[in-house]
């Protein structure tokens, strides 16, 4: 009997003559509305080059993901990444990264997490028929994990905050006008980039003229001391002495490092002698 009358009382409440009911459904379509727009108006504000493609899914980069922010005024405070050793004694570690972010009064929380465990990192293990030999996690640069789980907190703050970013996929981008094949594309066999960009390639070479030029035979132990870094546990993270190990990303810091170096170099032992012979030819 008590549940006959609960259900009277609800169909009553649900009335379509109810006004409220009537503004509560105008309300909802105008939010869907909203967020179509939204979520149309984010993606118009980035390029192909705030995009990755993993595993053939479109994946927000940092620098899309600011300029949405920055467009709907969308603050968050991250704290640094955090590094987790795994308990198994593999040497597996985790950067885990949590956040606040605020938008339009809301707030939400959001977590990042990257894991050397990540077939991104260490590529795929293949398949019991046929096995692929996966990377050591002391050979996966530990930058990039620490920037990956920052990265993945920032991208679930503003996904989570402004709803309709999720669970997006390469219709929706052509669907905005982008060119999706000129969006840079990793798999998870290597964990690096499929194809790198002709600067990417041009300050690579400009890397090693550089060094060749400040540490001269030794230019490679140059290149791992000036890859090397401290991670935030406190311990020396190894660099890179062969040139091809570095990625677009990798090669974009280490040359803006290593030519504030050079510069100083020539400044005070002037231009090498291919340069000098490069000038006068000029």
């Amino acid at each position: 009997m008590s549940g006959e009358i609960i259900m009277q009382e609800h169909c009553e409440d649900l009335s379509l003559g109810n006004d409220q009911i009537v503004w509560i459904a105008d309300q909802a379509e105008k939010r869907v509305a909203a967020i179509n727009t939204i979520m149309s108006t984010a993606i118009k504000m980035t390029t192909e080059k705030d995009w990755v493609k993993i595993g053939g899914n479109p994946y927000l980069m940092e620098t899309g993901a600011s300029k949405i922010a920055r467009m709907f005024n969308i603050s968050w405070q991250i704290s640094p990444p955090a590094k987790e050793y795994e308990k198994d004694g593999s040497g597996h570690y985790m950067y885990r990264a949590s956040g606040l972010f605020h938008f339009a009064g809301a707030e939400i929380t959001a977590e990042g997490l990257r894991s050397t465990r990540d077939e991104f990192f260490i590529g795929s293990a293949g398949t019991e028929q046929s096995p692929k030999v996966q990377k050591k996690p002391q050979d996966v640069d530990e930058r990039d994990v620490m920037q990956a789980a920052y990265t993945n907190c920032l991208n679930n703050g503003i996904k989570r905050v402004l709803p309709g970013l999720r669970n997006i996929d390469v219709k929706v981008l052509e669907g905005a006008g982008m060119d999706v094949s000129k969006i840079k594309e990793y798999d998870f066999n290597s964990g690096q980039q499929r194809e790198m960009s002709g600067s990417a390639k041009d300050q690579k070479a400009d890397i090693e003229k550089m060094l060749k030029a400040v540490y001269g035979d030794r230019w490679q132990e140059g290149l791992e001391k000036e890859t090397a870094f401290t991670g935030r546990d406190g311990n020396e993270v190894p660099g890179k002495s062969d040139i091809s190990k570095l990625t677009e990303k990798q090669i974009l810091i280490t040359h803006k490092k290593i030519k504030e170096k050079y510069d100083k170099w020539v400044n005070e032992n002037g231009q090498p002698n291919d340069s000098k012979q490069a000038d006068d030819g000029n």
